[in-house]
C-alpha cells in the first residue's frame, strides 16, 4: 500500500465532515483525492460512496445513483447504509419502482432495525 490505511481513513473522515458542513465542493475534491491514492478496493469504494453522498446532498440524485450503483456492485450490495442511500436517491430522482425493488434487501437484514440504514429509508419515505 502506497499510503497507510489510517491516513486514507483520516482523509476520508475529513471529506465526510466537509459534506456534513455543506462544503460539498471541498468534499468532492477530498473524495476524488482519496480515490486517486487508494490502491485497495475497500478504500476506493469508500471514496466512491463519499462522492455519491456529496452529489445527493447537492441535489444531483442521478449522479448519486450512478456512483452508488457502481460502488455497491463492488461490495455485492452488502453495505446497508449505502444501499439505503441508493434507495433514497432513486426515490428523489423519480425512480420509485427501482427503489421499491431494493427495499426488501434492507428490511430482511437482521441488523436493519435501529440502524442508520433504517433512518435513511424513513427519510426516503418522507
Amino acid at each position: 500500500m502506497l499510503y497507510p490505511e489510517n491516513l486514507i481513513k483520516r482523509v476520508s473522515e475529513i471529506g465526510v465532515l466537509a459534506c456534513e458542513q455543506g462544503r460539498l465542493q471541498d468534499a468532492e475534491v477530498i473524495f476524488g483525492g482519496v480515490a486517486a491514492i487508494a490502491d485497495d478496493v475497500t478504500s476506493h469504494t469508500a471514496a466512491g460512496l463519499g462522492m455519491a453522498a456529496t452529489k445527493i446532498a447537492g441535489g444531483d440524485f442521478e449522479s448519486g445513483v450512478k456512483l452508488l450503483s457502481d460502488n455497491l456492485a463492488a461490495l455485492d450490495y452488502e453495505n446497508m447504509d449505502a444501499l439505503a442511500l441508493l434507495v433514497f436517491a432513486m426515490k428523489r430522482s423519480g425512480r420509485t419502482q427501482d427503489a421499491e425493488e431494493l427495499i426488501p434487501r434492507l428490511t430482511s437484514n437482521p441488523d436493519f432495525k435501529g440502524s442508520l440504514a433504517e433512518e435513511i429509508l424513513l427519510a426516503a419515505e418522507g
